[in-house]
């Protein structure tokens, strides 16, 4: 298809610099460390990525990384811009693969008073992204434990110190201004 509107196909884009296309999870694990003390490793790691930015430009990606302990627990680290978010819960809520089918799923509404966000509908972006991605099987009425929602301000989509970047959004300004959104969430297995 992007060979029809002219424009060079990804293989080769991905083939001329395949480094921009490389993510890293090492941020998810300083993140787990920080809100839950432990210590993990990562079993799955999936980005999705704006065609030709890459990591360049981090506010148009969204990154789902899967990390376990051997206590039998799981953390999700979701990171992304805002417009990726949107797009992904659209995606999926489309294909059917959301826990629950609604139509006020989407996690960023106009309201009133402004642009609002809900929290809830990104953990469930979350599950859903590890259920299609990883082959999990979550529901929402598994034993799971998710924080607050964080503006991220960091310019870089692998971050050696990223956990220090995530803010509470009652501590931010104004968080429509964020560079990326992220969540941190752990579920117990039964």
């Amino acid at each position: 298809m992007r060979e029809n509107f002219g424009y060079v196909p990804f293989e080769e884009s991905y083939r001329k610099d395949h480094t921009i296309y490389t993510a890293s999870g090492f941020s998810a694990q300083e993140v787990v460390q920080r809100f839950y003390g432990a210590t993990s490793q990562i079993t799955n790691m999936t980005a999705e990525f704006l065609d030709t930015t890459g990591i360049h430009l981090p506010h148009h990606t969204i990154k789902l990384v899967e990390l376990a302990n051997d206590d039998r627990l799981f953390y999700y680290v979701l990171t992304g811009g805002k417009g990726p978010i949107g797009a992904k819960t659209d995606e999926l809520n489309n294909a059917k693969k959301f826990l629950r089918q609604a139509d006020n799923i989407l996690p960023f509404r106009i309201e009133h008073e402004g642009l609002t966000v809900d929290t809830m509908s990104i953990v469930e972006l979350a599950l859903a992204m590890a259920n299609d991605v990883f082959d999990r099987n979550w529901t929402v009425a598994d034993s799971l434990h998710a924080h607050e929602l964080f503006a991220i301000e960091s310019d870089q989509m692998i971050d050696l110190q990223e956990s220090r970047k995530w803010q509470s959004l009652n501590e931010f300004d104004d968080w429509t201004k964020s560079k990326r959104m992220g969540i941190v969430l752990r579920i117990q297995t039964r």
